[in-house]
């Protein structure tokens, strides 16, 4: 992944561009707090597209401000330029270089970076001095801890602020204009390579698009061909789909003609079913009846048997009545004959009486 690193100080904005640690390319702009979004989208946007390569892997950032009017506009044009947020160093972030100064927030973020760069690349305890619009000094202690530092005014402020003040002084000439002649054709340069790879972009995109076209025109007889055979198609599918509504029109016929019929056949059934359901109350009601009337007949079985048993007592009494009855008659007829003293009359009577009871118990 590439990084987009991003300073904005109070006369220059610095920009580079590393893959891993390899700083691949650098840019340096003057800093104008009046500059658009959109002016600064255009400047920025160009000089990343015209370094990167075709194929270049996706794009993060990381922005150190110290003039608060571009911050918001960094960040809008890093989103836009990268596609996602840019991390906002300030005293707050966990960069690995604690910040010991109270407040920590009033330390800049330019300074903080700093740190971070020395503590990387040097080692500490260290010393870090930065030559910009004000002359910084900060220091690290042997835990990489930053613990504070000064500021005091830049070489210009200071010679303008004495050639103000001081009246016999005479403003002396910094020699920076051939610094500034080579940072300007420098400039020149790198914005001439940018736009030269630009326009080789710009080329190989028109190549690509017309190869694209090249084989638009070549495959277009092949899909002319098949667009006619897809509309044969179509139109085979077109009269399938009319046979088919035709057969679907037939089946909702077919179908409508068998709901009614199944209509009248519920109905039917459902007569049936009433029909069938009185019967089987009937047949519950003489089954009851069939019940009733079983239990009676058990009772009047019962209760001829019961007198069945009593006329059977009553006739074996009456049986032994009779008996007594003529055995009494028997003995009196017996004494009878014997107080007149017929013997043998008595004998044959006697033997007659036997003869009864032999034929009785036969």
């Amino acid at each position: 992944m590439m990084l987009v690193a991003v300073d904005v100080g109070n006369t220059n904005i610095a920009i580079g561009l590393f893959s891993g640690d390899a700083l691949q390319a650098s840019y340096r702009l003057h800093t104008h707090p009046q500059a658009t979004a959109d002016e600064y989208a255009f400047t920025v946007g160009g000089m990343l597209r015209g370094c990167l390569p075709a194929d270049a892997a996706p794009l993060g950032s990381v922005l150190a401000s110290v003039v608060p009017p571009l911050t918001p506009i960094f960040q809008q044009v890093l989103d836009d330029v990268c596609g996602r947020p840019p991390l906002v160093v300030d005293a707050g972030v966990k960069t690995g270089v604690p910040v010991k100064y109270e407040p920590p927030r009033d330390v800049g973020a330019d300074r903080v970076v700093n740190a971070v760069a020395v503590q990387h690349e040097y080692g500490v305890p260290a010393v870090i001095i930065d030559f910009g619009t004000g002359t910084t000094f900060d220091a690290l202690n042997r835990k990489a801890e930053y613990i504070g530092g000064a500021i005091a005014p830049g070489l210009e402020i200071s010679l303008d602020a004495l050639v103000a003040r001081g009246a016999k002084l005479q403003k002396v000439e910094l020699d920076l204009k051939k610094k500034e002649g080579a940072t300007e054709l420098k400039r020149s340069t790198e914005g001439l390579a940018i736009a030269n790879k630009e326009f080789e972009l710009a080329k190989r995109r028109l190549k690509k698009r017309m190869g694209l076209l090249d084989a638009a025109k070549n495959m277009l007889p092949q899909l002319e061909f098949q667009l006619t055979d897809a509309r044969h198609n179509c139109d085979s599918y077109v009269n399938e789909n009319k046979r088919y509504k035709l057969q679907l029109k037939g089946l909702k016929q077919e179908v409508d003609i068998f709901i009614a019929s199944y209509l009248r056949q519920e109905t039917i059934e459902k007569d049936k079913k009433e029909e069938l359901e009185a019967m089987m109350n009937h047949i519950k009601d003489l089954e009851r009846q069939i019940t009733l009337w079983n239990a009676e007949e058990h009772k009047q079985n019962k209760t001829v048997s019961l007198l069945s048993a009593q006329r059977e007592i009553k006739a074996r009494e009456a049986s032994k009545a009779m008996q007594l009855e003529r055995e009494t008659k028997e003995d009196l007829k017996v004494k009878e004959l014997i107080m007149k003293g017929a013997i043998g009359e008595v004998k044959s009577i006697h033997f007659g009486k036997q003869c009864y009871h032999s034929l009785a118990n036969i």
